[in-house]
């Protein structure tokens, strides 16, 4: 099968980029299991040989295309807080950008859910999932230290585990919400969860 058009004119880092999105669709409409080289190319439209010239293995592109996804959700979520001043603006900033990035795109939380499964055999991915899951929870305890006024000042597995805390907060939600879509009908998530979000940020 020749290169489709679509890769056609782009660098190779834009094709590589292009392949990861197609990986990360293929995650998250068919799952891992079935997520296989020829299905990749199938989509993409190329042969698994062109395939096979970015990406040797699937375990490799699968890999290459987490760490994507995840460092481009890393860097939304810095632009955002990155408008903001004080600590507790930025949490609340932080996990109201993540709500609304993972809300209206649940693929990826499929993807990181079904990935964060099978790291737990395979050891490449967990590390890989192990690295991504800590540049979100390093960026709250930076947060945290930050906003510790000195009065009572917070141990050091008080903020790891706020920090863990935050982290996982906003996925968990979402993953109670694919999971179970009928308890949530009629629900103002978004009014809810602000309104959870200020609380929190009200005692971090």
């Amino acid at each position: 099968m020749a290169e489709s058009n679509a890769l056609k004119g782009m660098t190779k880092e834009d094709k590589k980029a292009y392949i990861l999105d197609v990986s990360l669709h293929c995650l998250a409409t068919y799952g891992y299991s079935k997520t296989t080289l020829d299905l990749i190319a199938e989509h993409v439209k190329v042969s698994k040989g062109t395939l096979s010239y970015y990406f040797n293995n699937k375990e490799k592109l699968i890999a290459e295309a987490l760490d994507y996804s995840g460092n481009n959700i890393l860097a939304n979520f810095q632009l955002t807080i990155s408008k903001f001043d004080t600590p507790a603006e930025k949490i609340h900033a932080g996990l109201s950008g993540l709500w609304n990035e993972l809300s209206t795109n649940h693929g990826i939380v499929k993807v990181y859910y079904d990935l964060f499964a099978q790291g737990l055999f395979s050891e490449r991915l967990r590390k890989l999932l192990a690295e991504l899951t800590g540049k979100f929870r390093n960026v709250f305890v930076d947060l945290l230290i930050e906003g510790d006024n000195g009065s009572v000042p917070d141990s050091k597995e008080n903020v790891l585990i706020k920090a863990a805390m935050l982290g996982s907060l906003v996925d968990g939600i979402i993953k109670q919400v694919i999971i179970d879509p009928e308890a949530f009908a009629g629900v103002d998530l978004q009014a809810g969860m602000d309104n959870l979000f200020s609380k929190i940020c009200e005692h971090v």
